[in-house]
């Protein structure tokens, strides 16, 4: 049996992705409903004529329209008919290569599913996860008894309902309901769900040389505390942890807080600290704050945190008297790693 990974690029910004067919699913694992479920994802399962495509289709345009990033996961029982027989591209897949197809709109990766592949459920959490670092949405057409946290199942024309051994569902919608609707709201507590779940990290940077002042800055003075004393201390009720980026020497008092080296890679030195922290933490957002902000007000983290919305990645603020934004004081949502890192 062949695997093919298909994403095509939507120009909303839809991702697709197809997955080889539901031959054998293990038993469901409690481990990975408690993983999926920091992830956004919700299922449409049914059976057949049952119209999950169709309000998949409805929902995308809506949701892309939100400035959210959506991927599709499609199970195919019937097989998967991607390529053409004869084309080169199937001529080279036949002849056992992974063959990577793209033009300046869209790929389409065709891959080999080999005996020891993980099982299907297995496989189905990992690519979840993978997409969850790039895209705010993931729906997932089939694949019923996958161990997703949250599932819908359409019901047909007949009113068919779920097996019997499977009862795992947040919602039957029958055929005649404003599925549409229904959906909708799903999926907006789903958003809701894991924004609010995703763990919020401050990245306090050290890394600088002080050349005009010939004093570390975070160890400056104010009101007998040094600056990053205060801006620990100010940062500490915003968020689950503190960490320390760069080196540098710090107060015995702040000894316990974890630290990371800036990552290697050549680049600016808050750009390193940066990267060293969502590598780190790749599941969480980042509240990136300089060190020479001694004057950090609890009421600006206020703000700035309540811009975050699903589909936002980043939240950079421009005051009104600079030229430039701040980037040393702003969040960062766990789905811009991928951009961090080129």
């Amino acid at each position: 049996m062949s695997r093919i990974d298909r994403r095509h690029l939507h120009p909303a910004g839809t991702t697709v992705v197809t997955s080889y067919p539901d031959t054998m699913t293990p038993p469901q694992s409690t481990g990975d409903v408690d993983l999926l479920r920091r992830f956004p994802v919700v299922g449409f399962c049914g059976y057949s004529g049952s119209g999950k495509t169709t309000l998949i289709a409805s929902l995308v345009p809506e949701l892309c329209a939100r400035g959210l990033q959506v991927a599709v996961i499609k199970q195919d029982s019937h097989g998967l008919r991607v390529d053409h027989p004869g084309t080169d591209s199937d001529r080279l897949f036949q002849a056992g290569a992974e063959v990577l197809i793209q033009d300046a709109t869209q790929s389409l990766l065709r891959r080999h599913h080999h005996a020891d592949a993980l099982p299907l459920t297995t496989c189905l959490t990992s690519r979840i996860a993978q997409l969850a670092t790039t895209v705010d949405l993931i729906l997932v057409e089939g694949h019923k008894r996958a161990p997703l946290p949250r599932k819908l199942w359409l019901c047909g024309p007949d009113g068919a309902g779920p097996p019997a051994d499977i009862n795992d569902f947040q919602a039957s919608l029958d055929w005649h309901a404003d599925r549409h609707r229904a959906a909708l709201a799903v999926i907006d507590a789903c958003l809701a769900e894991t924004m609010a779940s995703t763990p919020c990290y401050a990245g306090i940077l050290i890394g600088g040389n002080s050349r005009r002042m010939g004093h570390p800055k975070h160890l400056m003075n104010i009101a007998g505390r040094s600056w990053l004393e205060h801006l620990v201390d100010t940062a500490r009720s915003h968020c689950q942890d503190c960490v320390i980026l760069g080196p540098g020497t710090v107060p015995d008092t702040l000894a316990a807080l974890p630290r990371l080296p800036d990552a290697p890679e050549a680049g600016p030195g808050p750009l390193r600290g940066l990267r060293a922290a969502v590598r780190w933490a790749p599941h969480a957002s980042w509240l990136l704050i300089a060190c020479d902000l001694p004057h950090l007000s609890p009421q600006a983290l206020d703000w700035l945190l309540s811009q975050r919305r699903p589909g936002i990645h980043a939240i950079i603020p421009h005051l009104a008297d600079s030229p430039h934004p701040e980037p040393l004081l702003a969040w960062y949502s766990p789905r811009l790693a991928p951009a961090i890192e080129q």
